[in-house]
């Protein structure tokens, strides 16, 4: 009997050892599995030159979706960039690469679109900063665009 009681306690302690230790990784982790949300940009009409949004966070997300809700007006499209900054001084625009030949070519990248719709950009979360920026092409009499900025922990 006492062989009993000894093993149920150390196995009690692993338990409560376990427990611990998964809520510690919570802690340390954030506490915040799932997601969240920020308005980046309220619907507004666009202008033929690019506006930045105000600067959000990406608050310990390690995804970043954008939610780009256009109206396309009397313009020809929409443009936006995305770009990410550590220190809200020094930013970078969202960059892609092609390979030719064994040389990889770095390109900056602007996401563009020529009807009415709701859009969604995916970015994986590498800085602590972001801003969008979006401008109208050619005339921008009712275009109009919102983005929602959906931060995901995965």
């Amino acid at each position: 009997m006492a062989e009993i009681l000894r093993v149920i306690r150390k196995y009690k302690w692993l338990a409560v050892l376990d427990l611990l230790l998964i809520s510690l990784l919570l802690v340390a982790w954030g506490g915040n599995i799932g997601q969240d949300e920020d308005t980046v940009r309220a619907a507004a009409i666009l202008t033929t030159g690019y506006v930045a949004s105000s600067t959000f966070d990406a608050d310990r997300a390690n995804q970043l979706n954008l939610q780009c809700f256009f109206t396309i007006g009397s313009a020809d499209a929409c443009r936006i960039k995305v770009e990410f900054t550590q220190d809200k001084t020094n930013w970078v625009q969202e960059t892609d690469v092609s390979l030719a030949g064994g040389i990889a070519t770095h390109q900056v990248v602007v996401h563009r679109w020529t009807a009415t719709g709701n859009y969604d950009i995916a970015i994986p979360v590498n800085y602590r900063h972001y801003r969008v920026s979006a401008l109208a092409e050619t005339d921008a009499t009712g275009t109009s665009l919102a983005i929602t900025g959906v931060k995901s922990r995965l």
